[in-house]
């Protein structure tokens, strides 16, 4: 197994100060890499995406899969669900810790080891209602 080494750049610092932030919600690697090229002017899309799916594999930020075709990511890492509505396109934390930890045991009791479960239910948000 190759060691994979890791070094804390300026950029990726940079990066994952802004997530935390939380000023941007939700964002796509686009809106990421758009608001760090005005921090950083020389970063590229791809240390964009490599710090961003770094960040993610280590549990610093959520990576959201299946909102749309491209990958959301949450400075939130608390167990949450998200709701992706179909009228403004804007996704919501919900919360619904209840019912992912009763879809983790009913997983768990038919053998499954589960490592993660992210949920997002589509439909229209109060403000689109």
């Amino acid at each position: 197994m190759k060691a994979v080494i890791t070094r804390n750049s300026k950029q990726k610092s940079a990066l994952l100060k802004l997530i935390k932030q939380g000023t941007l919600d939700h964002p796509t690697a686009d809106e990421v890499y758009q608001a760090m090229r005005k921090v950083c002017p020389s970063i590229s899309m791809g240390t964009v995406y490599r710090n961003l799916n770094y960040l993610a594999s280590t549990g610093e930020i959520l990576k959201l899969e299946g909102t749309e075709s491209a990958d959301r990511f949450d400075h939130n890492t608390f167990p949450h669900g998200h709701m992706k509505c179909a009228k403004c396109g804007k996704v919501h934390d919900v919360m619904i810790e209840k019912h992912t930890a009763a879809i983790k045991d009913d997983l768990e009791r038919q053998g499954f080891r589960i490592s993660s479960i992210n949920v997002v239910v589509r439909g229209t948000c109060p403000a689109c209602s």
